[in-house]
């Protein structure tokens, strides 16, 4: 049994490269289908018809293709390292439909139905969704979600719109930065008519359902977006390379798939109205200049991923009417690439730890929470950490802020009234890249039972892989049962990892949970 926990603790502290931030399975980065493909005829029938629901038999064509990418939801490997490498999938000639090869594709617009039409059609792995509005209001998006059966379990998601141009009476999806030039940026479009999400080899009952409709306004004068209507928003993608080529003011602004994509460099606010229940991925990410988040929904339930990454001027996001928020997707709030030393407030109706977690889906670097009803909240300081309390009685640490050397995680931390809270967690990633530290251990009476991912995660001085002029000692007391992803993680040489008082090898007996 030894010997399991010794080939686990390999792989635990050797990491072949690293990565500043944690690797998010990101929802809605990725690219589409370049390609058209015709639209299948749809029959309904009368019982059909009556539920908002119709099945499209599409022709699955039998041509080789390139670059077939697994998902097309995956973060810019250009701005965040460790991330999947996506390549797009594109067509490669003529579509052979000589050989048929049916799937089903089940379009439920539930109460939607008098406002959508969808047609599916489907290319190699990734579905397509046409969709066309009857709306009479301006502006309008669906928050269409995906289900299908494998192996015996449901899987689920959210279709990404797309962004393309018209070409030859064809929408050409647009799916790679070399083919952003002032060309396109004249002539592209992204109003949510295309979605595309990935089905496997094996996939069965396929359904893509419309779970919500939305509209987008936008006022030049005030530089104010303002999102309206009701249910989940649509989610949305951004492609590697430049936005608008004939901006003097780029700074990496990415070609982005929603709608309000042309004014990414102006708009200041956003507003997201009430009976919204969902903010789809991406929805504002690299609006650069936006300052305020307000979202007036106390329907809210969920963020979806990486909504404001990369806002570097974000200064409050105020959520203090969502009652209902249960779930923040990765990265929703975690990298906005602030100024060194900013912080973005964002306010809560209370504390919801369970929701939020540090190094996920926000940082503690560089958000401060505010609450309305705060009761039983507390932040302290010392010792050389930060820690908050939920309770009144445990806390969690959050941040270092020590000077190196030896360092000793403390069993209590107490605030300015000379209260003491039982430290019970520490958080994600505490001594990433904290170079100048040489020891770790945990003092004698500690509560922690886990490591999260990321809790060490050393490199060289200069950030390079190799070995560091000092050793790395770390001391783990035998409460410790759990050991997350790659909780330790590191290119120094590791002098030992011990268990208990006396072992002197890397000892995980103690361990009863390694998780993958």
């Amino acid at each position: 049994m030894k010997k399991n926990y010794y080939a686990k603790v390999l792989a635990l502290t050797v990491a072949a490269s690293m990565v500043s931030v944690p690797a998010f399975a990101e929802e809605g980065d990725g690219t589409a289908v370049a390609a058209s493909v015709k639209n299948a005829d749809t029959s309904l029938s009368s019982e059909e018809k009556g539920k908002g629901a119709e099945v499209v038999n599409t022709e699955k064509p039998t041509q080789e293709t390139k670059n077939n990418q697994d998902e097309i939801d995956s973060y810019d490997a250009n701005e965040v390292e460790g991330t999947q490498e996506g390549t797009n999938l594109q067509e490669t000639g003529e579509l052979n439909l000589a050989e048929e090869n049916e799937t089903e594709v089940t379009i439920d617009k539930g109460k939607y139905a008098d406002l959508v039409d969808i047609t599916a059609s489907v290319l190699d792995s990734q579905v397509r969704l046409d969709v066309a509005y009857h709306t009479k209001q301006e502006n309008p998006m669906a928050g269409i979600y995906y289900t299908y059966e494998l192996d015996g379990g449901t899987v689920e998601g959210r279709a990404i719109a797309q962004s393309y141009i018209r070409k030859d009476g064809n929408k050409d999806l647009i799916t790679a930065a070399d083919q952003v030039t002032t060309s396109t940026w004249a002539d592209a479009t992204a109003d949510c008519t295309i979605y595309l999400f990935n089905i496997p080899e094996g996939a069965t009952n396929v359904v893509a359902k419309v779970e919500g409709m939305t509209y987008w306004s936008y006022d030049k004068d005030t530089k104010a977006l303002e999102i309206t209507g009701e249910g989940k928003m649509a989610s949305f993608t951004t492609i590697s390379g430049e936005g608008n080529p004939d901006s003097t003011e780029n700074k990496g602004s990415q070609w982005a798939t929603f709608p309000w994509w042309k004014q990414q460099l102006e708009i200041k606010t956003v507003t997201v109205g009430d009976g919204i229940t969902a903010i789809g991925s991406q929805a504002f990410r690299k609006l650069i200049h936006m300052t305020t988040l307000t979202v007036n929904s106390a329907d809210l339930e969920t963020i979806y991923n990486t909504v404001c990454m990369n806002n570097e001027s974000l200064e409050t996001v105020d959520l203090s009417k969502c009652e209902k928020l249960t779930e923040v997707g990765d990265g929703a709030f975690s990298s906005l690439s602030l100024p060194s030393g900013g912080k973005c407030t964002l306010k809560l109706p209370k504390p919801a730890p369970d929701v939020w977690v540090n190094g996920v889906n926000y940082n503690y670097n560089s958000v401060r929470f505010v609450y309305t009803n705060a009761e039983g909240y507390q932040e302290m300081e010392n010792n050389g950490f930060k820690a908050v309390s939920f309770d009144g009685k445990t806390c969690e640490i959050v941040e270092y802020i020590g000077d190196g050397g030896e360092v000793v995680v403390p069993a209590k931390m107490t605030d300015t009234s000379g209260k003491e809270y039982t430290v019970t967690s520490v958080t994600a990633s505490l001594f990433a890249y904290k170079s100048e530290i040489t020891k770790v251990s945990f003092e004698e009476g500690t509560a922690i039972t886990e490591l999260p991912a990321s809790f060490l995660a050393f490199k060289t001085p200069d950030n390079s892989s190799g070995v560091a002029n000092e050793t790395l000692v770390i001391n783990l007391p035998a409460t410790i049962k759990k050991f997350n992803d790659e909780a330790v993680r590191t290119y120094k040489t590791i002098g030992g990892i011990t268990s208990g008082k006396n072992a002197d090898i890397v000892d995980f007996t103690n361990a009863e949970e390694f998780a993958a």
